[in-house]
């Protein structure tokens, strides 16, 4: 409504209109009833005939969200494996690859060894740990240095150094190569990536580091010293003027080498739910909210539609450890990758 404007005016005007309007009211009448007798039906205002009668009703109810598609475990784990997966980085070259016998509740683990006897394994299974009322799930990856592996053919056997309150895998069978990947793809992310950044450095050593450009600096604060790097924005947590800790990252260039299981800027959105675990297929299966698997602690992947704060859709996971958010642009490739290196 346009703002009132007040003019003055003397009585006399006022006696004026208050005889004029009342005769105007009245012309408008006679008009009107000429025009409805001389056609015999109403007149129907433009609006009824180019809008349904309810358009704009403020009591009709607002469309129902499509439910998610989700699928079974034994479904998702059928999903064809992209072919730019890859496994978890070990240090060394595997000649083995080895999957555990069932253990815990609903327990996974891939354990990958190398010529020499020297191996790495991941594991996680379901818990009720954190009391959420979930399905959490928890995990971790440990080394030789914590476990003797004795191999009798087709069988690989775990004897612990220390005991454990937590549910550990102790038999293997041998797999193939695309079995591990499989396997791997089933397992959620956990432990293993390769950051292309030093986690712990002194502000000295970093920022001569080529390539590297300060942007801001604030001591002993969480993200205090912010750089450039790569096309990149690096975030460090401060401790005093001399050492630099990791906080994360925030990139949108290809030639940042960051990528997890294979998938990075410029995957597809598709390409990233299929590199991990996923009771939905493919994004438009998900709800608006949707978690991919686990609870709200530990090991988790979600979905969300629309990241307000991130620009985009978004898909996410963590180890309960590190946090690495996927955003897609309208076509639905990775155009954003954020990385935190802590869950809190």
């Amino acid at each position: 409504m346009g703002k009132a404007y007040a003019f003055p005016i003397c009585k006399s005007e006022v006696r004026a209109v208050k005889r004029i309007i009342p005769l105007i009211l009245a012309l408008f009448l006679l008009a009107a009833c000429g025009k409805q007798a001389a056609s015999g039906t109403p007149a129907l205002p433009p609006s009824a005939e180019t809008f349904p009668a309810t358009s704009g009703d403020p009591t009709a109810p607002e469309p129902t969200p499509s439910p998610a598609v989700t699928v079974s475990p034994e479904e998702a784990s059928r999903r064809p494996v992209p072919d730019t997966m890859i496994l978890p980085d070990t240090g060394f070259e595997p000649e083995s690859y080895w999957l555990a016998e069932p253990f815990g509740d609903s327990g996974q683990s891939l354990l990958l060894m190398a010529g020499n006897g020297q191996f790495k394994c991941w594991y996680n299974c379901r818990t009720d740990e954190f009391n959420t009322g979930w399905d959490d799930i928890v995990g971790n990856s440990f080394t030789d240095s914590e476990a003797a592996a004795s191999v009798d053919g087709e069988t690989l056997a775990l004897e612990y150094y220390d005991a454990s309150d937590t549910p550990r895998p102790a038999r293997f069978t041998a797999i193939t190569r695309d079995e591990a990947l499989r396997a791997h793809r089933d397992m959620p992310y956990n432990d293993e990536i390769s950051l292309p950044l030093p986690e712990i450095i002194t502000r000295a050593e970093w920022e001569a580091t080529p390539g590297v450009t300060p942007v801001s600096y604030v001591e002993d604060g969480v993200s205090g010293a912010v750089y450039e790097y790569m096309g990149s924005q690096v975030m460090y947590d401060t401790f005093g003027d001399a050492l630099l800790r990791l906080g994360g990252f925030v990139t949108e260039s290809p030639e940042f080498p960051f990528k997890v299981r294979g998938v990075g800027i410029g995957s597809s959105g598709e390409d990233v739910l299929a590199s991990f675990p996923s009771n939905v297929p493919e994004p438009s299966d998900a709800e608006e909210h949707h978690a991919l698997y686990g609870g709200v602690a530990g090991l988790l992947g979600s979905w969300n539609a629309m990241d307000e704060n991130r620009g985009g859709p978004d898909i996410m996971f963590s180890d309960s450890k590190t946090i690495t958010h996927f955003i897609l642009d309208a076509d639905g490739m990775v155009c954003k990758i954020e990385f935190w290196n802590s869950a809190d």
